[in-house]
């Protein structure tokens, strides 16, 4: 019997926000968080303590503060939330918040170490730990991306924090990870932590190949602690390191930009974005299993192939992707990429004038 009443249903579903290519928005999200949502569990006591972490998936700033928790006061972590979904597309979370009478809310080098071995083969693009980052946590970040790099999992870090000296900032810079944006400076009324947010969230909201050199940073006009730039500066020292750092331009129209877009290994950070990305590509996870034949070859090739299209012609990414593929062994392929090139980023204009008189 056909419907007399023409109507319409409406229906909510979720799902997962569609991946755009250009973008990588996925955002680990560590931090000490609300203890009755989902705190971390502890096993045991003292130094013998086996932490265990449940990371949540999240796709609106809406559903995180459902998962996460409200109270800003008591988890000032939380109010990275709104500054994270200015760019993010979701965030995987993990609550390092341990509950008890007094819940726990640090953040050490043990838990951190256990949190993101939970999340070793999760899908996200940056890293974000809402908390200063001191050398000893750092050196747990930069362990963990060499293990996520060696399996073709790369990804962007954001790090905060603040050294008592230049000879300090080059110690830290030593054991930055691969692709990492760590800043020092605080901006508006944003505390440092949520400055980070902030620039976790315009890094993923950007297009992979946009530099962030001499970018204007959106949504304020302050800078609370500024550098000068003159030789020996710290400020001329830490752009020269690899940190992120912020100049004022125009106090009148309140224009915050970012210095320089170079990274700590000395390219610039749309260069390690786009190699992380085609990395992640190469991984071709789909393959494993299949028979280690000329067949299987010509489709890795093909596959290669795609990829090189994606990245040099259809995206344009990349000027050039050189690689080849042969058999090692009755199971091992190997795919070399021998030469990944790219554009470079304009640092420094030269203006010639001449001046006449008639």
């Amino acid at each position: 019997m056909p419907i007399i009443i023409p109507e319409i249903d409406v229906h909510e579903e979720k799902i997962a926000p569609q991946i755009d290519e250009t973008r990588a928005g996925r955002i680990l999200f560590i931090g000490a968080f609300d203890a009755e949502k989902h705190p971390a569990v502890v096993e045991g006591s003292g130094t013998s303590a086996v932490y265990t972490f449940s990371p949540q998936n999240i796709n609106n700033e809406d559903e995180a503060y459902d998962t996460l928790g409200t109270d800003t006061t008591t988890y000032p972590a939380l109010k990275c939330i709104e500054p994270l979904f200015k760019g993010a597309t979701s965030l995987l979370s993990i609550n390092m918040t341990v509950a008890g009478d007094t819940p726990d809310k640090t953040i050490n080098v043990t838990k951190l170490g256990q949190a993101l071995n939970t999340v070793l083969l999760e899908k996200f693009d940056i890293i974000f730990v809402a908390d200063t980052i001191s050398d000893e946590l750092l050196a747990v970040v930069k362990a963990f991306d060499e293990t996520r790099h060696e399996d073709k999992r790369p990804f962007d870090y954001v790090g905060v924090g603040t050294r008592a000296n230049a000879a300090a900032y080059t110690t830290s810079a030593a054991l930055m990870p691969r692709s990492c944006n760590f800043i020092t400076q605080s901006l508006d009324d944003y505390s440092l932590v949520e400055t980070g947010a902030l620039i976790a969230g315009l890094v993923a909201g950007n297009i992979l190949d946009k530099s962030l050199t001499n970018m204007t940073v959106p949504d304020v006009n302050e800078i609370a602690t500024e550098y000068t730039f003159g030789t020996g500066d710290l400020g001329y020292t830490l752009v020269a390191l690899g940190y992120t750092v912020f100049k004022m331009t125009s106090r009148l129209d309140g224009d915050v930009k970012i210095v320089n877009g170079r990274q700590f290994n000395q390219f610039d950070g749309y260069i390690n974005r786009v190699t992380g990305a085609i990395i992640r590509d190469f991984k071709l996870e789909d393959y494993l299993g299949n028979k280690n034949n000329n067949v299987t070859l010509i489709g890795v090739n093909a596959e290669c192939a795609r990829i090189r299209n994606k990245y040099c012609k259809a995206l344009g990414f990349a000027k050039t992707i050189e690689y080849f593929v042969e058999k090692a062994n009755s199971e091992c392929v190997v795919i070399k990429l021998t030469k990944i090139v790219y554009d470079g980023v304009i640092t420094k204009i030269d203006l010639y004038y001449t001046i006449e008189l008639e």
